[in-house]
Protein backbone atom coordinates (compact mmCIF):
# COMPACT_ATOMS: atom_id res chain seq x y z
CA UNK A 1 0.00 0.00 0.00
CA UNK A 2 1.75 3.26 -0.73
CA UNK A 3 2.40 6.04 1.82
CA UNK A 4 -0.13 8.47 1.22
CA UNK A 5 -2.88 5.78 1.47
CA UNK A 6 -1.65 4.85 4.35
CA UNK A 7 -2.24 7.59 5.90
CA UNK A 8 -5.64 8.27 4.76
CA UNK A 9 -6.20 4.84 6.38
CA UNK A 10 -4.31 5.72 9.89
CA UNK A 11 -6.53 9.29 9.64
CA UNK A 12 -9.61 6.44 9.69
CA UNK A 13 -8.04 5.05 12.08
CA UNK A 14 -7.09 7.72 14.34
CA UNK A 15 -11.02 9.11 14.17
CA UNK A 16 -12.37 5.92 15.03
CA UNK A 17 -10.19 6.10 18.46
CA UNK A 18 -11.12 9.52 19.34
CA UNK A 19 -14.68 8.44 19.06
CA UNK A 20 -16.81 6.74 22.19
CA UNK A 21 -16.82 2.72 20.98
CA UNK A 22 -19.91 1.75 19.40
CA UNK A 23 -20.25 4.76 17.08
CA UNK A 24 -20.62 5.30 13.67
CA UNK A 25 -19.15 8.12 12.32
CA UNK A 26 -20.74 9.18 8.58
CA UNK A 27 -19.05 12.08 6.68
CA UNK A 28 -20.29 13.14 3.21
CA UNK A 29 -18.34 14.47 0.61
CA UNK A 30 -19.31 17.98 -1.05
CA UNK A 31 -21.94 17.99 -3.28
CA UNK A 32 -21.60 19.95 -6.62
CA UNK A 33 -23.74 23.66 -6.94
CA UNK A 34 -25.00 24.28 -9.91
CA UNK A 35 -24.64 28.43 -11.11
CA UNK A 36 -26.51 28.24 -14.14
CA UNK A 37 -28.45 26.16 -16.00
CA UNK A 38 -26.50 22.86 -16.59
CA UNK A 39 -23.16 24.84 -15.73
CA UNK A 40 -21.33 23.74 -12.46
CA UNK A 41 -18.93 26.03 -9.95
CA UNK A 42 -15.92 24.50 -9.91
CA UNK A 43 -15.95 21.39 -7.57
CA UNK A 44 -13.94 22.06 -4.17
CA UNK A 45 -14.27 18.58 -1.61
CA UNK A 46 -14.98 18.77 1.57
CA UNK A 47 -12.35 19.28 3.84
CA UNK A 48 -13.23 16.67 6.51
CA UNK A 49 -14.37 14.05 3.60
CA UNK A 50 -11.15 15.00 2.23
CA UNK A 51 -8.98 14.78 4.65
CA UNK A 52 -10.34 10.91 5.88
CA UNK A 53 -9.88 9.93 2.16
CA UNK A 54 -8.27 11.72 -0.45
CA UNK A 55 -11.21 11.31 -2.57
CA UNK A 56 -12.05 14.47 -5.20
CA UNK A 57 -15.44 13.20 -6.68
CA UNK A 58 -19.04 14.51 -4.93
CA UNK A 59 -21.88 12.48 -4.20
CA UNK A 60 -20.09 10.29 -1.51
CA UNK A 61 -20.51 9.26 1.57
CA UNK A 62 -17.85 7.57 4.49
CA UNK A 63 -19.15 5.31 7.12
CA UNK A 64 -16.54 4.68 9.86
CA UNK A 65 -16.84 1.95 12.49
CA UNK A 66 -15.45 3.09 16.07
CA UNK A 67 -15.52 -0.42 17.23
CA UNK A 68 -12.60 -3.06 18.42
CA UNK A 69 -11.89 -3.12 14.60
CA UNK A 70 -12.26 -0.19 12.75
CA UNK A 71 -14.22 -0.15 9.05
CA UNK A 72 -14.72 1.79 6.20
CA UNK A 73 -17.41 1.54 4.02
CA UNK A 74 -17.32 4.15 1.13
CA UNK A 75 -20.75 5.11 -0.81
CA UNK A 76 -19.92 6.45 -4.07
CA UNK A 77 -20.79 6.83 -8.14
CA UNK A 78 -20.30 4.02 -9.85
CA UNK A 79 -18.67 4.00 -13.59
CA UNK A 80 -21.02 5.76 -15.96
CA UNK A 81 -19.34 5.85 -19.56
CA UNK A 82 -22.56 7.62 -20.41
CA UNK A 83 -22.18 10.67 -18.01
CA UNK A 84 -18.44 10.03 -18.03
CA UNK A 85 -18.07 11.01 -21.63
CA UNK A 86 -19.67 14.83 -20.37
CA UNK A 87 -17.35 15.08 -17.38
CA UNK A 88 -14.89 12.58 -17.53
CA UNK A 89 -13.85 9.78 -15.45
CA UNK A 90 -15.23 8.22 -12.30
CA UNK A 91 -13.10 6.05 -9.95
CA UNK A 92 -15.98 3.52 -9.70
CA UNK A 93 -16.31 0.81 -6.96
CA UNK A 94 -14.64 -1.30 -7.87
CA UNK A 95 -11.34 0.48 -7.97
CA UNK A 96 -12.13 2.12 -4.72
CA UNK A 97 -11.48 -0.49 -2.45
CA UNK A 98 -7.84 -0.87 -3.69
CA UNK A 99 -6.79 3.23 -4.56
CA UNK A 100 -8.29 4.48 -1.53
CA UNK A 101 -7.84 1.44 0.92
CA UNK A 102 -11.40 1.26 2.36
CA UNK A 103 -13.21 -1.86 3.30
CA UNK A 104 -15.98 -1.89 1.85
CA UNK A 105 -17.37 -0.14 -1.84
CA UNK A 106 -20.73 0.45 -2.56
CA UNK A 107 -22.96 2.44 -4.92
CA UNK A 108 -24.04 6.01 -3.53
CA UNK A 109 -27.66 4.61 -4.49
CA UNK A 110 -27.84 1.88 -1.96
CA UNK A 111 -26.41 4.49 0.59
CA UNK A 112 -30.34 4.97 1.68
CA UNK A 113 -31.61 1.72 2.23
CA UNK A 114 -28.26 0.09 3.88
CA UNK A 115 -27.54 3.09 6.48
CA UNK A 116 -30.64 1.41 9.01
CA UNK A 117 -28.49 -2.00 9.08
CA UNK A 118 -25.11 0.02 9.83
CA UNK A 119 -26.67 1.98 12.86
CA UNK A 120 -27.94 -1.23 14.01
CA UNK A 121 -26.23 -2.05 17.80
CA UNK A 122 -24.33 1.33 17.75
CA UNK A 123 -24.83 3.50 20.58
CA UNK A 124 -24.40 6.77 18.65
CA UNK A 125 -24.06 8.54 15.43
CA UNK A 126 -21.60 11.29 14.65
CA UNK A 127 -21.81 13.43 11.58
CA UNK A 128 -21.49 16.94 10.33
CA UNK A 129 -24.29 18.30 11.95
CA UNK A 130 -26.02 21.38 10.14
CA UNK A 131 -23.62 21.36 7.19
CA UNK A 132 -25.44 19.22 4.68
CA UNK A 133 -29.39 19.09 6.02
CA UNK A 134 -30.43 16.59 2.59
CA UNK A 135 -27.98 14.39 4.38
CA UNK A 136 -29.31 15.40 7.88
CA UNK A 137 -32.84 14.33 6.95
CA UNK A 138 -31.29 10.52 5.81
CA UNK A 139 -29.72 10.13 8.45
CA UNK A 140 -32.32 10.73 11.17
CA UNK A 141 -34.97 8.71 8.76
CA UNK A 142 -32.51 5.58 8.62
CA UNK A 143 -32.39 5.93 12.42
CA UNK A 144 -36.07 5.81 12.82
CA UNK A 145 -36.22 2.77 10.43
CA UNK A 146 -33.21 1.41 12.62
CA UNK A 147 -35.44 1.87 16.15
CA UNK A 148 -38.44 -0.06 14.47
CA UNK A 149 -36.06 -2.76 13.64
CA UNK A 150 -34.38 -2.54 17.54
CA UNK A 151 -37.51 -2.71 18.44
CA UNK A 152 -37.61 -6.92 17.76
CA UNK A 153 -33.95 -8.20 18.12
CA UNK A 154 -31.46 -5.44 18.10
CA UNK A 155 -30.17 -2.14 19.68
CA UNK A 156 -30.95 1.05 17.99
CA UNK A 157 -28.62 4.46 18.60
CA UNK A 158 -29.75 6.76 21.28
CA UNK A 159 -27.50 9.42 20.55
CA UNK A 160 -26.90 11.88 17.56
CA UNK A 161 -24.35 14.15 17.84
CA UNK A 162 -21.70 16.23 15.99
CA UNK A 163 -18.39 15.07 14.51
CA UNK A 164 -16.71 18.58 13.87
CA UNK A 165 -14.90 18.57 17.12
CA UNK A 166 -13.32 15.32 16.92
CA UNK A 167 -12.13 16.34 13.32
CA UNK A 168 -10.94 19.72 13.72
CA UNK A 169 -8.57 18.56 16.76
CA UNK A 170 -7.37 15.63 14.49
CA UNK A 171 -6.73 17.98 11.63
CA UNK A 172 -4.98 20.54 14.02
CA UNK A 173 -2.18 18.62 13.99
CA UNK A 174 -0.09 18.33 10.57
CA UNK A 175 1.43 14.86 9.59
CA UNK A 176 4.71 15.04 7.42
CA UNK A 177 2.71 14.60 4.18
CA UNK A 178 0.20 17.34 5.42
CA UNK A 179 3.27 19.79 6.09
CA UNK A 180 5.01 18.97 2.93
CA UNK A 181 2.19 20.17 1.19
CA UNK A 182 1.78 23.27 3.17
CA UNK A 183 5.14 24.35 2.25
CA UNK A 184 4.71 23.80 -1.43
CA UNK A 185 1.89 25.81 -1.24
CA UNK A 186 3.32 28.41 0.51
CA UNK A 187 6.87 28.04 -1.72
CA UNK A 188 4.80 29.18 -4.80
CA UNK A 189 3.04 31.44 -3.08
CA UNK A 190 5.81 33.43 -2.48
CA UNK A 191 6.61 33.29 -5.82
CA UNK A 192 3.60 34.47 -6.86
CA UNK A 193 4.11 37.58 -4.77
CA UNK A 194 7.61 38.18 -5.75
CA UNK A 195 5.96 38.00 -9.47
CA UNK A 196 3.45 40.91 -8.10
CA UNK A 197 6.26 42.96 -6.35
CA UNK A 198 8.38 43.21 -9.92
CA UNK A 199 5.31 44.40 -11.88
CA UNK A 200 3.89 46.77 -9.06
CA UNK A 201 5.52 50.11 -9.90
CA UNK A 202 4.19 49.74 -13.75
CA UNK A 203 0.98 48.67 -12.68
CA UNK A 204 -2.25 51.19 -13.48
CA UNK A 205 -4.61 48.87 -11.96
CA UNK A 206 -5.30 46.43 -9.10
CA UNK A 207 -6.51 44.00 -11.72
CA UNK A 208 -3.27 43.71 -13.44
CA UNK A 209 -1.40 42.90 -10.12
CA UNK A 210 -4.42 40.44 -9.28
CA UNK A 211 -3.71 39.17 -12.80
CA UNK A 212 0.19 38.66 -12.28
CA UNK A 213 -0.37 36.61 -9.01
CA UNK A 214 -3.12 34.39 -10.73
CA UNK A 215 -0.83 33.66 -13.59
CA UNK A 216 2.75 33.35 -11.24
CA UNK A 217 0.07 30.05 -9.36
CA UNK A 218 -1.03 28.57 -12.49
CA UNK A 219 2.32 28.87 -14.47
CA UNK A 220 3.62 26.50 -11.19
CA UNK A 221 0.85 24.50 -12.01
CA UNK A 222 -1.00 26.10 -8.89
CA UNK A 223 -4.58 26.41 -10.37
CA UNK A 224 -6.33 27.44 -7.07
CA UNK A 225 -6.08 29.96 -4.19
CA UNK A 226 -6.68 29.47 -1.39
CA UNK A 227 -8.96 32.65 -0.84
CA UNK A 228 -10.04 35.49 -2.88
CA UNK A 229 -6.72 37.69 -3.22
CA UNK A 230 -6.90 40.81 -2.20
CA UNK A 231 -5.02 43.32 -3.97
CA UNK A 232 -5.58 47.21 -2.20
CA UNK A 233 -3.81 50.60 -2.83
CA UNK A 234 -3.98 53.58 -0.83
CA UNK A 235 -6.61 53.49 1.97
CA UNK A 236 -8.62 50.60 0.57
CA UNK A 237 -5.64 48.79 2.55
CA UNK A 238 -7.92 50.02 5.45
CA UNK A 239 -10.83 47.60 4.66
CA UNK A 240 -9.65 44.18 5.81
CA UNK A 241 -11.56 41.88 3.54
CA UNK A 242 -11.32 44.35 0.09
CA UNK A 243 -11.42 42.16 -2.68
CA UNK A 244 -12.87 44.63 -5.34
CA UNK A 245 -9.07 45.07 -6.45
CA UNK A 246 -10.59 46.98 -9.79
CA UNK A 247 -9.45 50.25 -8.77
CA UNK A 248 -6.34 52.75 -9.98
CA UNK A 249 -2.84 53.06 -8.43
CA UNK A 250 -1.24 55.99 -7.65
CA UNK A 251 2.98 56.31 -7.39
CA UNK A 252 2.46 57.27 -3.43
CA UNK A 253 0.07 54.38 -2.81
CA UNK A 254 0.68 51.31 -0.58
CA UNK A 255 -0.26 48.57 -1.70
CA UNK A 256 -1.40 45.75 0.11
CA UNK A 257 -1.23 42.08 -1.37
CA UNK A 258 -2.76 39.58 0.89
CA UNK A 259 -3.30 36.35 -1.31
CA UNK A 260 -2.30 32.58 -1.32
CA UNK A 261 -2.33 29.47 -3.85
CA UNK A 262 -3.90 26.03 -2.91
CA UNK A 263 -1.97 23.13 -3.60
CA UNK A 264 -3.40 19.73 -2.83
CA UNK A 265 -6.03 21.21 -0.99
CA UNK A 266 -3.62 22.81 1.70
CA UNK A 267 -3.84 27.07 1.66
CA UNK A 268 -0.97 29.17 2.02
CA UNK A 269 -1.54 32.74 3.36
CA UNK A 270 0.67 35.93 2.94
CA UNK A 271 0.19 39.27 2.68
CA UNK A 272 3.08 41.88 1.75
CA UNK A 273 2.45 45.46 1.51
CA UNK A 274 5.16 47.89 0.29
CA UNK A 275 4.93 51.34 -1.63
CA UNK A 276 3.93 51.37 -5.48
CA UNK A 277 6.63 53.63 -6.57
CA UNK A 278 9.21 51.66 -4.49
CA UNK A 279 10.02 54.53 -2.08
CA UNK A 280 7.93 55.06 1.61
CA UNK A 281 6.96 58.15 3.10
CA UNK A 282 8.24 59.03 5.98
CA UNK A 283 5.11 57.98 7.87
CA UNK A 284 4.58 54.91 5.86
CA UNK A 285 8.06 53.48 6.91
CA UNK A 286 7.72 54.26 10.45
CA UNK A 287 4.50 52.48 10.41
CA UNK A 288 5.98 49.72 8.35
CA UNK A 289 9.03 49.34 10.85
CA UNK A 290 6.43 48.96 13.74
CA UNK A 291 4.42 46.88 12.14
CA UNK A 292 7.06 44.72 11.24
CA UNK A 293 8.92 44.83 15.14
CA UNK A 294 5.42 43.88 16.08
CA UNK A 295 5.42 40.79 13.58
CA UNK A 296 8.97 39.69 13.98
CA UNK A 297 8.25 39.58 18.07
CA UNK A 298 4.71 37.61 17.53
CA UNK A 299 6.67 34.96 15.16
CA UNK A 300 9.44 34.94 18.07
CA UNK A 301 6.40 33.96 20.49
CA UNK A 302 5.38 30.82 18.77
CA UNK A 303 7.35 28.28 20.68
CA UNK A 304 5.76 24.92 21.55
CA UNK A 305 4.41 24.92 25.43
CA UNK A 306 3.66 28.57 25.11
CA UNK A 307 0.02 30.17 24.47
CA UNK A 308 -1.76 30.88 21.54
CA UNK A 309 -2.43 33.90 22.72
CA UNK A 310 0.79 34.86 24.11
CA UNK A 311 1.16 35.64 20.38
CA UNK A 312 -1.48 38.53 20.25
CA UNK A 313 0.33 39.90 23.83
CA UNK A 314 3.80 40.15 22.34
CA UNK A 315 2.28 42.18 19.43
CA UNK A 316 0.29 44.24 21.43
CA UNK A 317 3.80 44.53 23.65
CA UNK A 318 5.38 46.53 20.64
CA UNK A 319 2.05 48.46 18.87
CA UNK A 320 1.28 49.99 21.78
CA UNK A 321 3.57 52.02 22.59
CA UNK A 322 4.90 52.24 18.85
CA UNK A 323 1.77 53.76 18.20
CA UNK A 324 2.11 56.57 21.40
CA UNK A 325 5.34 57.14 20.10
CA UNK A 326 4.33 58.52 16.51
CA UNK A 327 1.03 60.37 18.26
CA UNK A 328 -1.37 58.35 16.93
CA UNK A 329 -2.76 56.35 19.86
CA UNK A 330 -3.90 58.91 22.04
CA UNK A 331 -6.47 60.67 24.62
CA UNK A 332 -7.46 56.80 25.28
CA UNK A 333 -7.86 55.76 21.59
CA UNK A 334 -8.34 51.99 22.18
CA UNK A 335 -5.82 49.89 20.07
CA UNK A 336 -8.69 47.97 18.72
CA UNK A 337 -9.50 51.34 16.42
CA UNK A 338 -5.82 50.71 14.43
CA UNK A 339 -5.80 46.59 15.02
CA UNK A 340 -9.14 45.23 15.13
CA UNK A 341 -8.06 41.53 14.32
CA UNK A 342 -6.25 39.05 16.18
CA UNK A 343 -2.52 37.91 15.72
CA UNK A 344 -3.88 35.08 12.80
CA UNK A 345 -5.53 31.77 12.66
CA UNK A 346 -4.61 28.34 12.16
CA UNK A 347 -3.86 27.11 8.39
CA UNK A 348 -4.24 24.02 6.58
CA UNK A 349 -6.96 22.21 4.49
CA UNK A 350 -8.87 25.58 5.14
CA UNK A 351 -7.05 28.68 5.09
CA UNK A 352 -8.87 29.50 8.58
CA UNK A 353 -8.25 26.02 9.68
CA UNK A 354 -10.40 24.60 11.88
CA UNK A 355 -9.38 23.71 15.85
CA UNK A 356 -10.12 25.06 19.15
CA UNK A 357 -7.97 28.57 20.52
CA UNK A 358 -8.46 27.88 24.02
CA UNK A 359 -8.58 24.42 25.93
CA UNK A 360 -9.67 23.95 29.40
CA UNK A 361 -10.94 27.68 29.53
CA UNK A 362 -7.80 29.16 28.68
CA UNK A 363 -5.05 30.00 25.86
CA UNK A 364 -4.48 26.54 24.19
CA UNK A 365 -0.97 25.81 24.32
CA UNK A 366 1.06 25.44 21.24
CA UNK A 367 2.43 22.03 20.23
CA UNK A 368 5.18 20.64 17.40
CA UNK A 369 3.09 20.29 14.13
CA UNK A 370 0.79 23.50 14.47
CA UNK A 371 0.28 25.46 11.42
CA UNK A 372 -0.66 29.32 12.19
CA UNK A 373 -0.23 32.51 10.61
CA UNK A 374 0.92 35.81 12.55
CA UNK A 375 -0.11 38.84 10.72
CA UNK A 376 -0.15 41.89 12.75
CA UNK A 377 -1.58 45.16 11.06
CA UNK A 378 -2.13 48.99 11.47
CA UNK A 379 -5.23 50.59 9.85
CA UNK A 380 -6.29 54.38 9.91
CA UNK A 381 -8.92 55.24 7.66
CA UNK A 382 -8.64 57.71 5.57
CA UNK A 383 -11.58 59.85 7.34
CA UNK A 384 -9.80 59.39 10.18
CA UNK A 385 -10.75 62.68 12.86
CA UNK A 386 -8.79 61.14 15.96
CA UNK A 387 -4.85 61.34 14.03
CA UNK A 388 -2.94 63.97 12.43
CA UNK A 389 -3.92 64.10 8.93
CA UNK A 390 -0.68 62.79 7.40
CA UNK A 391 -1.34 59.40 8.82
CA UNK A 392 -4.85 59.10 7.14
CA UNK A 393 -5.15 56.43 4.43
CA UNK A 394 -2.65 53.97 5.76
CA UNK A 395 -2.96 50.30 5.83
CA UNK A 396 0.08 47.78 6.87
CA UNK A 397 -1.01 44.26 7.39
CA UNK A 398 2.57 41.52 7.28
CA UNK A 399 1.95 37.83 7.38
CA UNK A 400 3.89 35.04 6.99
CA UNK A 401 2.94 30.89 7.92
CA UNK A 402 4.54 29.36 10.66
CA UNK A 403 5.00 25.91 11.75
CA UNK A 404 5.46 24.81 15.15
CA UNK A 405 8.59 22.59 15.50
CA UNK A 406 9.75 21.17 18.45
CA UNK A 407 12.52 23.34 19.41
CA UNK A 408 10.73 26.27 18.08
CA UNK A 409 9.19 27.16 14.91
CA UNK A 410 9.70 27.78 11.41
CA UNK A 411 8.64 30.83 8.93
CA UNK A 412 7.37 28.55 6.03
CA UNK A 413 7.07 31.92 4.11
CA UNK A 414 10.52 33.82 3.75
Amino acid sequence: MSEEKENYKARRQALAESLPPGTLAIIPAAREKIRNGDAHYRFRQSSDFYYLTGFTEPDAVLCVSASKCCESILFLRPKNPEAECWTGPRLGVEEALTVLAVDEALPIDTLKARLPELMLDKKSIYYPMGQDMGYEAMFREAWQQATQIARRSHQAPEVFADITPFLSELRLFKDTYEIDCLKDAARLSVTAHEQVMRHAKSAQNEYELEAEFLYALAKQGCREVAYEPIVAGGARACTLHYTENNKPLAPNDLLLVDAGGELCHYAADITRTYPVSGRFTPEQRDLYQLVLQAQTAGIQAVKPGKPWGGIQVAILDVLEPGLKSLGILKNNIDIKTFYMHLSGHWLGLDVHDVGAYTKENASRLLEPNMVLTVEPGVYIPKDCDLVDERWCGIGIRIEDDILVTASGHENLTV
